[in-house]
């Protein structure tokens, strides 16, 4: 969460398509990175699949958190339906996040398409 931030908090965000942008543009700079090996919330998920296990848990939390911090920078811009956004740029992110996981390079997908649709 602190990196998210903290990339973000670089960017000028003042629409809904600024947080997008800011976020789909932080997954792919992530995921593309040296050494990255997708991201640990989803591999524990995938690990320890239990609800009630503890790794379980914390990546839910985690997950949790992320939408709760892009609802809350959609709200703070005035978008319409932030939570529906919120919601809608996670799921979008989490297959960003997965495809880069499993190798298939280059990412095709149309980030500014995406950032269009969720106006």
């Amino acid at each position: 969460m602190m990196q998210l931030k903290g990339y973000c908090e670089k960017w000028d965000v003042k629409s809904t398509e600024d947080v997008a942008r800011s976020y789909l543009e932080f997954l792919t700079d992530w995921s593309s990175s040296e050494g990255f090996h997708g991201c640990m919330f989803i591999n524990a998920c995938a690990e320890y699949s239990a609800a009630e296990s503890m790794p379980h848990q914390i990546a839910n939390q985690h997950e949790r958190e992320v939408r709760q911090w892009l609802f809350a920078q959609f709200e703070r811009v005035g978008a319409h339906h932030p939570q529906q956004k919120a919601d809608t740029l996670f799921v979008w992110g989490e297959g960003l996040i997965v495809t880069a996981q499993t190798d298939q390079k280059p990412l095709a997908l149309n980030n500014e398409l995406f950032i269009e649709l969720i106006k």
